[in-house]
């Protein structure tokens, strides 16, 4: 059953991404990070936010308590549901600026929870079952990184991507 939710809500990003940003003039899924299709001031703020953000960091926060006793499985739930509630409550500055107003502060401090969750789960699994996790665990760590590089910051979109696909995976791996 957890496998399959958790498939249905990586279906329903992955599509809901495809969709507002072939909608957004200009979107580029390699460039700019998930939250960039709220940022504040665009067009599809709200629908993005409330319509998808919301909804799938909730349903990750009811999966995170419904699988509590399973350690990997609530600490990758709980990284979604840090990261996609925050990001529906605190929509990023455009451009996603590193430092801006107070409002990407708690935005850049979530989605920095929200990693830090994945790479404890990702541990956990690593000494449990070895090297795809440890692999999986630094790529989140060199995602992070890069974020302060500017010759990648034009790949942030791409690396998101991989990382939060990476997350889910290892999600449904824990309760499969």
């Amino acid at each position: 059953m957890f496998v399959a939710l958790t498939a249905f809500c990586l279906l329903f990003l992955a599509g809901s991404l495809a969709y507002f940003g072939r909608k957004r003039p200009g979107y580029s899924h390699i460039v700019y990070t998930i939250s960039e299709l709220a940022e504040a001031g665009s067009p599809f703020e709200k629908a993005v936010s409330l319509g998808v953000f919301l909804p799938l960091g909730l349903c990750m926060a009811g999966m995170a308590w419904w699988l509590r006793a399973n350690e990997p499985a609530f600490l990758f739930t709980s990284s979604l549901a840090v990261g996609y509630v925050g990001a529906a409550f605190f929509p990023v500055d455009p451009d996603a600026p590193m430092f801006g107003t107070a409002r990407t502060a708690v935005h850049n401090i979530s989605a920095g929870a929200s990693y830090v969750l994945a790479i404890n789960a990702f541990e956990h699994q690593a000494r449990e079952l070895g090297s795809p996790y440890d692999l999986a665990k630094f790529l989140v760590m060199g995602f992070l990184v890069s974020l302060y590089v500017p010759g990648l910051r034009n790949l942030r979109g791409l690396l998101q991507r991989v990382v939060e696909l990476a997350i889910f995976v290892g999600l449904m791996v824990c309760v499969g």
